[in-house]
């Protein structure tokens, strides 16, 4: 791996991670699911997907985008801590339809931006 796309990756993970926070500044106790990072996910697996089916052809901009930016923005871990949550506060239905609603539309969205890709 070469120096350049090292440098984009971490490049692209700052601006991610710090987009995600933003995002997931969103989530509100009140909400009945963590939309802000159902949104974020479902986004990133789009963005990712169109990626995938050949929508960046430069290896660089590629990794930057791909493992830097939309690796910093979506996030499995703080999806899985509010499903949990969800379980342990004796939300367990409440739980089971974010995780269902999660990887339903993620696949979903990754396979219309695999679609869509040039």
């Amino acid at each position: 791996m070469s120096v350049l796309i090292l440098a984009a990756v971490a490049a692209g993970g700052a601006v991610g991670a710090a987009l995600r926070a933003a995002a997931l500044r969103r989530n509100r106790a009140s909400h009945r699911l963590p939309y802000a990072t159902l949104a974020v996910n479902v986004a990133g697996s789009f963005l990712l997907g169109w990626m995938a089916g050949g929508g960046v052809a430069n290896p660089v901009v590629a990794a930057g985008l791909g493992a830097g930016l939309l690796g910093g923005f979506t996030t499995y871990s703080t999806f899985a801590v509010e499903a949990a949550t969800l379980s342990r506060a004796g939300r367990r239905r409440r739980s089971a339809a974010y995780i269902a609603l999660s990887v339903a539309t993620s696949i979903a969205a990754a396979g219309a931006g695999t679609a869509l890709a040039p």
